[in-house]
């Protein structure tokens, strides 16, 4: 009997849930999950892994917005590095992960779309980025990290694909400073 009311209480929110775009998800699970393995904070950016749920690159890009942050930006090798760590401190061996790479500005003009900085740093996996699927029917404009293992290469693919994704927020001082 108890089975059957959590079930039903559950659909009932999921069902609200994507009435509402995630709005009361968002309310009510995020914001009191600060200081749990999916934050991280690391020079000067707080970090945000999502895992609860998957969505298209600009799903993710509102979904961050909606929490005072943006999709992650990747300037460094070292930065690379930890957000690979990151991922892996919580117990997950692979994973696609959006960031808010794209080159839907321009023909293979590269930008995080967060800062509006062209991409300067890069960790391209081999053969990538290939600008479409294998199958050579659909574009691949949005920028991915793979993490398979340790390697944190990185993957075009195209915007509409559902993945985890990863938000930040730069604290005021660094702003000031870029």
């Amino acid at each position: 009997m108890y089975f059957k009311l959590i079930l039903l209480l559950l659909i009932c929110n999921v069902f609200k849930l994507s009435l509402q775009g995630g709005r009361e998800f968002v309310s009510s699970v995020l914001q009191p999950s600060r200081g749990t393995p999916n934050w991280l904070s690391y020079a000067g950016k707080t970090y945000y892994k999502q895992i609860v749920f998957k969505g298209n690159y600009f799903k993710a890009t509102q979904f961050c917005r909606q929490q005072g942050m943006q999709l992650l930006s990747i300037n460094s090798h070292i930065e690379n590095e930890r957000i690979g760590k990151f991922i892996l401190d919580t117990g997950v061996l692979t994973g696609l992960y959006w960031t808010s790479g794209t080159k839907l500005v321009g023909e293979d003009q590269w930008v995080w779309l967060s800062t509006g900085q062209r991409i300067s740093y890069t960790n391209w996996g081999a053969g990538e980025p290939s600008g479409k699927t294998p199958d050579k029917m659909v574009d691949e404009n949005c920028l991915i990290f793979d993490y398979y293992k340790g390697n944190n290469a990185w993957n075009d693919m195209s915007c509409d694909s559902d993945q985890y994704f990863i938000c930040e927020s730069v604290s005021e001082c660094d702003k000031v400073q870029n």
